[in-house]
């Protein structure tokens, strides 16, 4: 197939975000994310399709060629930092958070 036609297609499917915060990366239409100011997200990265990314006040910073697979969710209640050339797989859940630990005989 022509590479016109792929990217053609490719555009159909994904927004393409070419700004000072979303530098060249595919993010499909259907991922929600929280807060934009507070997450960042490197070159060349790919969000696949009903992904969410919720910040709860937190940043969330995304490495460079990142590839986060379909379903995933990413909540960021702590802050979350995904490295470079990172591959997440579909259907992942990733949690940040933090439990206070004063009375310890008190069962969570």
């Amino acid at each position: 197939m022509d590479t016109l036609i792929i990217n053609k297609i490719i555009r159909k499917i994904y927004k393409l975000y070419r700004g000072k915060k979303y530098k060249y990366c595919y993010i499909h239409t259907s991922v929600t994310l929280s807060n934009k100011k507070l997450i960042n997200i490197g070159d060349k990265t790919e969000i696949g399709k009903n992904c969410i990314i919720l910040t709860d006040n937190a940043e969330i910073i995304i490495g460079e060629k990142v590839h986060i697979n379909p379903f995933t969710v990413i909540y960021g209640h702590c802050g979350v930092i995904i490295g470079n050339n990172t591959i997440i797989a579909p259907h992942c859940v990733i949690v940040t958070g933090n439990h206070e630990y004063r009375q310890i005989h008190i069962p969570l």
